[in-house]
């Protein structure tokens, strides 16, 4: 009785705080604001405060004590604070399950017999440790975390280090919107893509306005505080402050004022080039972190010091790594000039001990323009480490300071590990069963990537070194061809072949696998996802695939759709003309990604110009011009301007009968072919339909809902040669 009536409340408590503190459709659905200890509201930055009374039913605490000070600083929610004598948390029903502000306030006052400035303790929530073994300096301290909940209550735990207290001044757990931050960012030392940023909490070391003045939360949308940069600074005059006054381009489904407010984006720091007769130099700041931990920044660019497209080109370095080669802001926001852009990095564990975690922006030599750099804002996030500790103290609070016996946490402890290891032996064993069976399958056959089929520069270990390139001497345009045709039906008959379609997610040539006889399979569905269900046009979920074959539109608004595999297809279709890999830092600026430069040449009709040389003789123009016309469409910036795959199919068949018809005029073959549609095997289409099904009703039957579990050895497509074999 008494949990449902605590329930009941708690719903209750939620409901009257939507109604108290506003309910657009802009207010946050979770937007708890304490001043504990306090027995009346109190108004921070046009921001309501609650009484602690509120509270008394969220709060597990029955020995704490409302202590409060006269003086002290000016904002009033460090005059009082909650004191804990034993181990206390805030339980928080959650309306929104996602991202989350949890901000902390301390200042340490002296409250009859209590000398906060004394305390030890841990803040902690959910499986992370914030603060370990903390304790508060002299001067009122903020902390801000940022952490993904995917529970329905949320528990705050403040507990006290051995013979200590613990306190707090004012808390905030506030929801922010959820594609704040993807999962997935670039990677410096190592300098390889990092995944799993939904899975790590955060704390805010840095929010940097640079070239510009402080801004406050009130000028904020989710209530962030920004600092100017100049303390930062290694070499103050290096760098001059620029501010904007028209207005800024906000780019659909890209950067916006929820990533950073219009002051940020509307200042920047700007290579001073006054009185320097050296223009190759780089403006650096320098800030404070502990070594022992990785870290996230994201970095915010806007130009607003250029009067025309592609003036500006320059260098991004973190550390002694470059971030950033040769920049083109104009670029990345589609020829757009004041448009906020930013992208985001995660660093490795410093390694050689340093405390300072430098940034710094230069000239991009060898770009052809005037050497220029400049940074808007900078955000620097400390991730948690491997066991989920912020506070760099340790991340297991005492069983002891728990209220708990130590013999029994040991028995129950053991008890839970012996049980997980049992079941995670078991599911174990079936996965391995599962792979035999299914290597037992398909062992008469050996399959080769696409992509080093075509003589591309990948190396993919797993597969035989010895290419049918190497034995064959390249593949022949009509191959190629019957190749794609393959691929692509498999990829229709994922779109389509269901009552829901299944989008692959990372479409690429090494993902098409072939065998001796040139025979064609998309493989690897471990990100394969659900399609949307038919009232919706999309799915919302964190971005994954390969780099240089991911779909713009689906990068930025994080909406997948079907058109996102087309978009890849696309990528892999200039592969088969070019054989050169998608992205090669080695060439010159325009021509690293295949993409860019591909539809370049496709745009002014000269396609024949980039060409495989190994093909030469071989294609004829109006299959090449089919074929161009398809990538340019497929490569769309946004996927409703995109054929399906169905279109696509049908397109590269009808490249293939325009190919064929200039081979039956010159070799004595039937010239009527360009008529015909190749008639798909019924052999391979029951190979086909069965194959999918059958993966399709294992998806069901392991009740998940993207396709990770289906073995890259399943078929979805076989190539289907008109010739029948």
């Amino acid at each position: 009785m008494g949990t449902c009536l605590g329930l009941k409340f708690l719903v209750w408590a939620s409901l009257i705080l939507c109604h108290a503190f506003g309910s657009g459709a802009d207010d946050p659905a979770d937007n708890y604001l304490i001043d504990c200890g306090s027995q009346t509201n109190t108004t921070v930055d046009g921001r309501v405060f609650v009484a602690e009374g509120f509270f008394s039913k969220v709060l597990s605490a029955s020995r704490n004590v409302l202590a409060s000070t006269s003086g002290g600083p000016n904002s009033s929610i460090y005059r009082t604070a909650q004191i804990f004598k034993e181990p206390s948390s805030y339980k928080f029903p959650i309306n929104q399950q996602g991202w989350h502000w949890i901000r902390l306030h301390f200042f340490p006052f002296t409250y009859q017999n209590y000398s906060l400035s004394t305390f030890k303790f841990s803040v902690s929530a959910g499986d992370f440790v914030f603060l370990g073994d903390f304790q508060a300096g002299k001067d009122p301290t903020f902390k801000e975390y940022l952490l993904n909940i995917t529970a329905n209550t949320l528990d705050l735990r403040f507990t006290p280090s051995s013979n200590s207290f613990a306190f707090v001044n004012a808390l905030e757990m506030v929801s922010v919107p959820n594609d704040l931050l993807s999962d997935d960012a670039s990677g410096i030392n190592p300098a390889t893509p990092f995944q799993g940023l939904l899975n790590n909490a955060f704390e805010t070391l840095y929010r940097v306005n640079m070239g510009g003045p402080p801004v406050s939360p009130s000028d904020d949308t989710l209530s962030r505080t920004w600092v100017s940069d100049q303390k930062f600074l290694l070499t103050k005059t290096l760098a001059k402050s620029v501010s904007f006054g028209g207005t800024l381009n906000y780019p659909k489904g890209g950067a916006s004022r929820t990533t950073a407010p219009d002051q940020v984006y509307s200042t920047c720091a700007e290579m001073n080039l006054a009185n320097v007769s050296n223009a190759n130099f780089n403006v650096t700041w320098d800030f404070d972190v502990n070594p022992s931990f990785r870290y996230l920044l994201r970095f915010h660019f806007c130009d607003i010091v250029s009067t025309a497209t592609g003036e500006l080109f320059f260098n991004v370095y973190i550390n002694d790594a470059i971030a950033i080669r040769g920049l083109d802001l104009s670029t990345v926001t589609i020829n757009t000039l004041a448009a906020p852009y930013f992208k985001d990095f995660v660093t490795g564990v410093v390694t050689d001990g340093s405390s300072k975690l430098r940034v710094s922006i230069g000239p991009s030599p060898g770009d052809g323009a005037p050497p220029n750099a400049i940074l808007n804002g900078l955000e620097i996030l400390k991730l948690n480490d491997s066991a989920g500790s912020l506070g760099g103290v340790g991340s297991v609070i005492s069983p002891s300071a728990q209220g708990g016996s130590k013999k029994n946490i040991g028995i129950i402890a053991g008890s839970v590990v012996g049980a997980f290891a049992v079941i995670m032996l078991a599911a174990c064993l079936c996965v391995i069963r599962r792979r035999r069976r299914l290597e037992r399958k398909h062992q008469s056959k050996t399959w080769l990537p696409f992509s080093v089929t075509m003589g591309s520069k990948y190396s993919n270990g797993t597969f035989s070194t010895i290419s049918i390139l190497e034995a064959g001497g390249g593949l022949r345009w009509k191959d190629r061809l019957q190749i794609c045709i393959g691929a692509a039906r498999g990829l229709h008959y994922l779109h389509t072949g269901s009552s829901k379609a299944v989008i692959h997610r990372d479409v690429k040539s090494a993902n098409i696998l072939l065998d001796e006889n040139l025979m064609a399979k998309v493989a690897d569905f471990g990100l394969s996802k659900a399609g949307p269900e038919l009232d919706q046009t999309h799915v919302s979920t964190a971005v994954k695939g390969s780099f240089g074959y991911l779909d713009p539109e689906y990068f930025r608004r994080q909406q997948l759709t079907e058109k996102s595999d087309v978009y890849s297809f696309g990528v892999v279709l200039l592969e088969v003309i070019c054989a050169r890999p998608v992205i090669d830092p080695t060439q010159p600026r325009e021509m690293v990604s295949l993409a860019e430069w591909g539809l370049k040449w496709q745009r002014k009709g000269q396609l024949d110009q980039i060409i495989d040389s190994r093909l030469e003789g071989q294609v004829k123009s109006d299959s090449l011009r089919k074929l161009g016309d398809t990538i340019e469409k497929c490569l769309a910036d946004f996927g409703v301007d995109r054929p399906s795959m169905g279109d696509v199919l049908w397109n590269l068949e009808y490249a293939l009968q325009l190919q064929e018809a200039v081979t039956g005029m010159e070799g004595g073959e039937d010239g009527n072919s360009l008529n015909r549609i190749p008639a798909v095997s019924p052999r391979i289409e029951a190979v086909v339909n069965s194959e999918h099904e059958t993966a399709a009703q294992n998806c069901e039957t392991d009740g998940i809902e993207d396709l990770s579990g289906v073995s890259m050895s399943r078929v979805f497509s076989q190539l289907v040669k008109s010739e029948g074999r």
